[in-house]
C-alpha cells in the first residue's frame, strides 16, 4: 500500500499500525525512527486505540537473564528488554508457539516448575499483569490446583494439564 494513502488511512482511524520496528513506522499518532519501535500499552501488537501506542527506543544491552515473553512478530524472547532490542513489542493475542515445557501465560513464557499468575485490571486502558512464579513444595509429584490453594488467589486456580494459572483481582 502506498505509504500517502497508508497514512490516510491511519489518520482516519480505517487503519491499524502495526507494532513493527524500522524507519517511518506509523505508530498511533507518531512515527518511529531506526532506533525505535512501536508499543502498545495493551500488548495488542498495534490493535489498540491510537492513544495506547507510542514509540520507544529500542535500547542496546540487556541484562543476562531468562524471563521469556513472546514478541509481536511471533517469536519467543528471552527477556522483554531482548525482545525490545529486536525492535518487537509484546504480546498477549497468543502468535506465539511455546517450546516443550513451556506455555503461555498472556505475554509472558512459563517455564517447566512454575504456575501462571494473572492480575486483571478493572482500570480502563491498563492492561492485565501476568507472572510466572515457582511452584510450591506442594506441588511436588501432584501437579494440580490443590497443590496451589496455599498461594495468592490459589482458589481461582484453572488447570490446562499440569499447566496452571491463578487470576487475581486488581485494582
Amino acid at each position: 500500500m502506498d505509504r500517502a494513502v497508508r497514512g490516510f488511512l491511519l489518520s482516519m482511524g480505517l487503519l491499524i499500525a502495526a507494532c513493527n520496528p524500522g524507519s517511518g513506522t506509523r505508530c498511533g499518532d507518531a512515527v518511529c525512527n531506526d532506533a525505535e519501535y512501536c508499543v502498545d500499552d495493551l500488548y495488542q501488537c498495534g490493535a489498540s486505540p491510537a492513544a495506547s501506542l507510542h514509540c520507544a527506543t529500542r535500547g542496546a544491552l540487556c541484562p543476562a537473564m531468562s524471563a521469556p515473553v513472546c514478541g509481536c512478530d511471533g517469536a519467543v524472547y528471552d527477556s522483554a528488554c531482548v525482545a525490545a532490542v529486536a525492535g518487537h513489542d509484546l504480546s498477549v493475542l497468543g502468535a506465539c508457539a511455546a517450546q516443550p515445557g513451556q506455555f503461555r501465560c498472556g505475554y509472558r513464557v512459563c517455564e517447566g516448575a512454575q504456575y501462571c499468575q494473572r492480575t486483571t485490571s478493572d482500570v480502563g486502558g491498563t492492561p492485565d499483569a501476568y507472572d510466572c512464579l515457582t511452584l510450591p513444595a506442594a506441588c511436588t509429584g501432584a501437579i494440580g490446583c490443590g497443590c496451589l490453594s496455599g498461594v495468592n488467589c490459589g482458589d481461582t486456580c484453572t488447570a490446562s494439564g499440569a499447566q496452571l494459572t491463578v487470576t487475581c483481582p486488581g485494582g
